[in-house]
């Protein structure tokens, strides 16, 4: 799936974006950064409202939740 991933246009694998994301976690740089910030490859971007809306984040968490619950179920 990776590899496949890695052909989309703007989609980084793994042996790429994972030097980039260690780097987020433990680089000076990046230290100005909180909840909410948005980084496409080395540049914080900013994002549509709708990226910082809690009543949606909590929807799709819900909605996520009852689709992986009825396919446990299905499965049993």
């Amino acid at each position: 799936m990776s590899r496949a991933l890695g052909r989309v246009p703007g989609v980084s694998t793994p042996r790429r974006s994972g030097p980039l994301l260690a780097a987020m976690a433990l680089d000076d740089r990046w230290a100005h950064l909180r909840d909410g910030a948005f980084v496409v490859k080395t540049r914080p971007t900013e994002v549509r409202p709708v990226a910082h809306d809690r009543d949606r984040e909590q929807r799709l968490w819900e909605a996520t939740l009852e689709l992986l619950e009825r396919a446990s179920a299905s499965r049993q």
